[in-house]
């Protein structure tokens, strides 16, 4: 709160920095609270790459103009006045949004005005595309640059990425920034001790059992949790979520993640990894359950001719793609602590934290729970081929939509796997006049950019594929063929 109440004017932005589970996020929210109490918040946007609307820069300015209109009035008729200057302002690029909508309006209505306001920009690294992480910094700096005398400070929050780090480093955006890091130099056993010894009370006053747990748990077993955490709040926070579960004795809980042990060598979330394992090793069916972990995560929002976040939603959808017969709720019965299974009609099912997903893709911490991206991207892609096949011709449900739109982009992510080239040369899937092509002709006329990009892939695929040696393989429909163009000729130009 210091760097926001100084008289510093060259010092503008803040950048809080640290690894995945730090405590970042708990930080941005707490000083959001504060300065909100004194009337010293003018936004805040928290990005998530599980988030509708929240994993792109799309959103960001004007999510910030709306909030500042709302803390500041005064900003208001100049927003609508800029608006009205320039009606496509929001097809502009981040700077001059930054700058017509939110820098300007707050320096003219503050301008008699003193105290300072703060914009707070959580997770920006899990922004998707990463030149615009570069792009929100850059631009953010080269607004505030504009007028010395301004009290409009920022305070962003993310991962240390490369490109991150990079954008930071340049003399434009050092010299009017200052740092502040949760590594090896910030400790935060502390508060990692207030936090559970908070969360532990919250849990005895509601849990059934609350007569039992009157003088728990000890402060050993505290102690061993924050000695666990290694600094990371996600750990503790993990294990809140996991003992905190209603149909379950927190006692014995507890008892499960103290007697955790991580396996051999040193590892920066090697306690978090044997929680997760020890989490995911309950699972009766693994198997399954890492079909559904896989959609929640390789499920392709960005390509789907449909409202790619309607894809998440909902577990009914999960059961339908998955073929998995109203089983996708009961599969994630024991997973509540990782997994958000309880706003499904809000946010979809979802991973508490963005370290699950990296945890799972790393096979030396995931190990028998690993999920490889390409072998899973082989199978929605064998699992949209499959659909494509047994889905009747017609008006397209949302499954068949999806599958119409994604096979080939989960082709194309499993490295053009070998198995799923038999399967679409087998059963005729890119011949002219085949099921795919009948429905790319019947498919609504104002998707044709659509259709554009399919051909495109197909067309990708068709030079692609004979430089591959696989395909000196014989397919077993056609015994003369050598390559892709023989075997499976692309649709002809319409």
């Amino acid at each position: 709160m210091s760097w926001i109440n100084s008289d510093n004017e060259a010092i503008r932005i803040m950048w809080l920095y640290g690894p995945a589970g730090a405590g970042k996020s708990a930080i941005a929210q707490t000083t959001a609270d504060e300065c909100y109490n004194e009337r010293k918040l003018v936004a805040s946007f928290f990005f998530s790459r599980f988030g509708a609307g929240r994993n792109k820069k799309d959103s960001l300015v004007a999510t910030i103009a709306f909030q500042l209109c709302v803390s500041i009035p005064a900003t208001k008729e100049i927003i609508i006045k800029n608006i009205e200057k320039n009606p496509h302002i929001f097809t502009a690029n981040i700077r001059m949004q930054m700058q017509a909508l939110v820098v300007e309006p707050f320096n003219l209505a503050s301008s008699a005005d003193t105290t300072p306001g703060l914009i707070i920009i959580d997770g920006l690294d899990e922004c998707e595309v990463r030149k615009d992480q570069t792009e929100i910094i850059e631009a953010i700096a080269k607004s505030l640059s504009m007028d010395r005398s301004s009290r409009l400070r920022v305070l962003l929050v993310s991962r240390p990425e490369v490109e991150i780090r990079q954008t930071f480093n340049e003399d434009s955006i050092s010299s009017i920034c200052t740092r502040l890091a949760l590594d090896d130099t910030f400790d935060p056993d502390k508060d990692i001790d207030l936090f559970l010894r908070s969360r532990f009370q919250s849990l005895k006053r509601q849990h059934v059992l609350h007569s039992i747990l009157v003088s728990w748990p000890s402060d050993n077993d505290i102690h061993r949790i924050v000695e666990k955490s290694s600094g990371q709040f996600i750990y503790a926070s993990t294990v809140i979520q996991y003992i905190s579960d209603p149909r379950q004795n927190p006692r014995k809980r507890l008892d499960t993640v103290l007697d955790v042990t991580p396996a051999n060598g040193e590892k920066p979330l090697a306690q978090l990894d044997a929680l997760y394992s020890t989490i995911l090793s309950i699972c009766e069916d693994y198997q399954k359950v890492a079909l559904v972990l896989e959609a929640i995560m390789f499920l392709n929002k960005r390509h789907a001719p449909i409202d790619g976040e309607k894809i998440l939603k909902s577990t009914q959808y999960m059961d339908s793609f998955l073929s998995l017969e109203n089983e996708t709720l009961l599969l994630l019965t024991d997973l509540h602590s990782i997994i958000d299974v309880n706003s499904i009609e809000n946010t979809g099912i979802r991973f508490y934290h963005a370290s699950l997903d990296d945890f799972l893709q790393d096979s030396s911490r995931s190990q028998q729970f690993h999920i490889d991206q390409y072998k899973a991207h082989a199978r929605l892609s064998m699992r949209c081929f499959t659909h494509l096949i047994n889905t009747p011709l017609g008006l397209p449900h949302l499954v068949y939509t999806y599958s119409l739109g994604c096979c080939f982009c989960h082709f194309q992510a499993s490295n053009w796997d070998d198995n799923i080239f038999q399967y679409i040369c087998e059963n005729g899937l890119l011949k002219k006049n085949c099921q795919i092509d009948n429905a790319i002709q019947k498919y609504n006329p104002t998707t044709y950019d659509y259709i554009l990009r399919y051909q495109s892939i197909l067309g990708h695929l068709m030079h692609s594929y004979p430089s591959r040696e696989r395909n000196q393989k014989k397919c077993s429909k056609c015994s003369r063929c050598r390559n892709y163009q023989s075997c499976a000729p692309i649709f002809a130009t319409r």
